[in-house]
């Protein structure tokens, strides 16, 4: 996903939001939903000249050697990582150049990228400074892509079977998903989180489930947040009982991936497939099986269908904290009526940044 250098940080009020605070933020909102954008940022790719000349410089003698001399299997495994790891550090492409120049524009730093079997990544710093302002703080962000168009992500968010973590059913291709990128980040959190710097998740989409397994795992309890945009549902009802971490979840409008597995129709399957008499009971009860047991975690905040302004943005953003499900389903019905693309169009991650960005705007009297 492409994003134009004048659209990110491009209004200094967002670059400076409370940090320790728990409670939602505006501003925050916006720029967790500005880094999710930029972990579209392919910048694991390089030119074809570029890779030519990563293959020139493996030592092939060195690399087969240490291999063969590795204990067992694991430990060859290790070796191989090591050596790809040292030539991705020699090369760095046109997008990671990009993706650190606009960091920079926040004050960040890029820390590191990780991308590993479709998981993506990135993890951005700035630095504590001495300041009068006090707004300075140490803060690090840690921010996943979401479901791009090709066959490893899709595959992550096909894989709807359960695997039962801690008595709790989660879904096991976002779980996998996360497992692969997993010891590599904890390994640079390690001394950014001793020396105090503040710790963000965010991610669209698909990023946005594997920032709160992120939140399971590595940042559970903090006063800082996990912000996910248009995130599926990822786990069952006890999944969040490990997570003190605050989570807002933000939803625009008729977005249908937070909808995605589905709550209550799968239930509803079952049901009557259980009391009628339909050939292959058992098999469509265990298919369904599938399906159920999911739910989503943390705070919403729904994002309300707006009209485009003439010159720009929107006539008026609403924000509405945990609102009804029956409202949301009356506003659903009259959006996907008006507009029967709305489902997937109200998806887009720059929809939702535009939109935090202008409700901030208002709040603030800015507009």
């Amino acid at each position: 996903m492409a994003t134009s250098s004048n659209e990110v940080f491009a209004d200094a009020y967002f670059l400076y939001p409370p940090v320790k605070r728990a409670a939602y933020s505006d501003r925050m909102a916006f720029l967790m939903a500005e880094m999710s954008k930029l972990a579209y940022v392919r910048f694991e790719l390089l030119e074809d000249s570029e890779r030519s000349k990563r293959l020139e410089d493996i030592d092939l003698d060195n690399m087969i050697g240490e291999i063969r001399s590795a204990q067992g299997v694991e430990q060859a495994r290790q070796v191989l990582q090591h050596f790809l790891l040292d030539i991705d550090a020699s090369y760095e492409s046109p997008a990671k150049a990009y993706l650190t120049a606009e960091l920079r524009k926040a004050n960040f730093e890029l820390f590191n990228t990780y991308d590993l079997g479709g998981t993506a990544a990135f993890l951005a710093v700035r630095h504590p400074k001495d300041s009068s302002t006090g707004r300075e703080e140490g803060i690090a962000v840690l921010s996943f892509r979401g479901t791009e168009q090709n066959i490893s992500d899709w595959k992550a968010n096909l894989k709807a079977q359960k695997r039962i973590v801690n008595g709790v059913p989660v879904h096991s291709g976002f779980w996998e998903a996360f497992q692969l990128v997993k010891t590599m980040i904890q390994t640079d959190l390690t001394e950014l989180l001793k020396d105090g710097y503040s710790l963000y998740l965010s991610g669209h989409s698909l990023g946005g489930a594997l920032a709160l397994i992120a939140a399971h795992e590595i940042w559970n309890d903090s006063t800082e947040a996990c912000y996910t945009f248009g995130a599926p549902r990822v786990a069952g009802y006890g999944f969040a009982a490990a997570i003190k971490t605050p989570i807002y979840r933000v939803v625009n409008a008729n977005d249908v991936v937070p909808r995605l597995p589905p709550a209550f129709l799968p239930h509803i399957l079952q049901f009557i497939v259980a009391v009628l008499p339909i050939p292959g009971q058992s098999f469509l009860t265990r298919l369904l099986d599938k399906f159920t047991g999911y739910a989503h975690h943390g705070d919403m905040r729904y994002l309300r269908r707006s009209k485009r302004a003439s010159g720009g943005g929107f006539d008026r953003v609403q924000l509405l904290s945990n609102s009804n499900m029956l409202h949301r389903l009356r506003w659903f019905v009259s959006g996907f009526i008006q507009n029967p693309k709305s489902p997937i169009e109200d998806h887009s991650i720059e929809t939702y940044s535009e939109k935090l960005k202008q409700y901030a705007l208002q709040r603030s009297n800015r507009m």
